[in-house]
């Protein structure tokens, strides 16, 4: 009797193991047929633009890297900029496995285990990605508060700059623990199915491109405004924002 159970219990399992494998996550439109075996994808241009954008990077932080051992000094913004450095590689990482496994094709083409595994993935991609912006965020302001300010003159650039950089780190830190309890318990993210509760996180994602996106305008103006308060000429002080737009790009 017991061997009976089990045995139906295995073949229950490999029926509903082989439904999930045959299962799309979403179903195609009107006519095409899901396809498993070579569906189109953007394989190429994911690894392609990973690789770009992390040698772009790269060249940067051996130029910061190389200052680092000439001048013998390390600062508190070089720590957070590597910080911020290696979370962009692991979310790098992270999208490129999830390229290679089948999640950069058409919904419909894309099978249900497939799915479950990449929405895991994504959960860590974001969570890479908001660890990697607020350390990057926090390396410009402090940068920007050693250029433009000095602790005995506590300005109106100095405090713009000091409450800029505070309230990043509160916003990213609130973001952080967001994806890291976007679900609970946090394998609904990946299975709904599971019992559980969840936060919108069309809303999330959406709250922390806008919160980039302001962070990214702050500072790009916050020097342009500092640069404007000091006793140049206007030639000197345009001289100055070049360099700034240049180290923006």
């Amino acid at each position: 009797m017991a061997c009976s159970t089990c045995r139906c219990l295995q073949e229950h399992t490999r029926a509903t193991l082989t439904t999930m494998n045959s299962s799309v996550a979403s179903p195609p439109p009107p006519g095409p047929q899901p396809n498993f075996v070579n569906p189109p994808n953007l394989l190429n241009q994911v690894i392609a633009a990973t690789v770009s954008v992390q040698a772009i990077t790269l060249l940067f932080i051996l130029i910061r890297l190389y200052e680092n051992i000439y001048a013998r000094l390390l600062r508190p913004e070089d720590i957070f900029s590597y910080t911020a450095w290696l979370a962009f590689i692991a979310q790098a990482t992270l999208i490129c496995i999830n390229t290679t496994h089948g999640i950069a094709r058409h919904i419909g083409d894309v099978p249900v285990p497939t799915l479950i595994a990449g929405s895991r993935r994504y959960s860590y991609i974001f969570i890479c990605y908001t660890i990697s912006g607020g350390f990057a965020k926090a390396t410009i302001f402090m940068q920007l508060k050693r250029i433009f300010t000095s602790p005995r003159i506590r300005d109106a650039v100095y405090w713009v700059i000091t409450v800029s950089l505070a309230l990043n780190a509160v916003a990213y830190t609130t973001f952080l623990f967001l994806y890291v309890f976007t679900c609970w318990p946090r394998e609904k993210i990946w299975t709904p199915t599971v019992p559980g509760r969840c936060m919108d996180s069309n809303r999330l994602n959406m709250a922390i491109g806008g919160l980039n996106t302001l962070s990214d305008v702050e500072a790009f103006l916050v020097p342009m405004w500092a640069v404007w308060k000091l006793r140049f000429d206007v030639r000197k002080k345009v001289s100055i924002l070049a360099v700034f737009a240049v180290g923006g790009l």
